[in-house]
């Protein structure tokens, strides 16, 4: 199918669902190209939809999938991923033990997690608005070292922030099954003319 006809297609998580009124509330995080204007197929849908706008929902099941003899969780993301950091925390049972590790651009973007209490959350914050999302979230995580082969690891964002935590977490000893990585967009250096 050409692109310009294509519909855009993704995985979001549902943020509140309110089946009586037939609401459902996904969060995007919006882009903005090296000019200003709006990058990434996602954040064009979200500013430009408008009430009335025709929407498929596919319900394509969880990318969190944690195992239920996970020993710990550890959630790591870059903005992006924030949507999925908020869903995962409020379904995680109360006596789970780990760390999230969440990337935000400013202090502003943090949000009240109610996460367990065995669970560290660690906000990062992007102090250099030039860096390239994901690239503190990693930075943090390859401080971190898995408590044993047990656990489990959900790292999205940015590509080389999914990339890049799954060889060091592989590398630290936690098996390849036991990870679920995701990047959800690709940073594009953009060259001066």
């Amino acid at each position: 199918m050409p692109e310009e006809v294509r519909p855009h297609c993704a995985n979001y998580t549902v943020a509140d669902f309110r089946p009586e009124a037939a609401e459902m509330d996904i969060d995007f995080v919006v882009h903005l190209g090296p000019t200003g204007e709006l990058a990434g197929r996602a954040a064009t849908w979200a500013c430009r939809a408008r009430p009335g706008d025709a929407l498929a929902v596919l319900d394509q099941g969880l990318l969190f999938d944690c195992p239920p003899d996970a020993s710990e969780v550890l959630v790591v993301a870059d903005e992006t991923g924030l949507p999925a950091t908020t869903g995962i925390v409020r379904s995680l049972p109360r006596e789970t033990v780990g760390r999230i590790i969440q990337e935000v651009p400013t202090p502003d973007d943090r949000r009240d997690l109610d996460a367990p209490a065995g669970v560290t959350v660690t906000w990062v914050v992007r102090e250099d608005p030039t860096a390239v999302p994901g690239s503190a979230a990693l930075d943090e995580l390859l401080r971190h070292s898995p408590a044993d082969e047990a656990g489990y690891a959900f790292v999205v964002g940015e590509s080389t922030l999914a990339t890049e935590g799954r060889r060091h977490l592989r590398r630290a000893g936690l098996p390849k099954e036991r990870i679920t990585f995701s990047g959800f967009w690709r940073h594009e250096v953009h060259q001066a003319a």
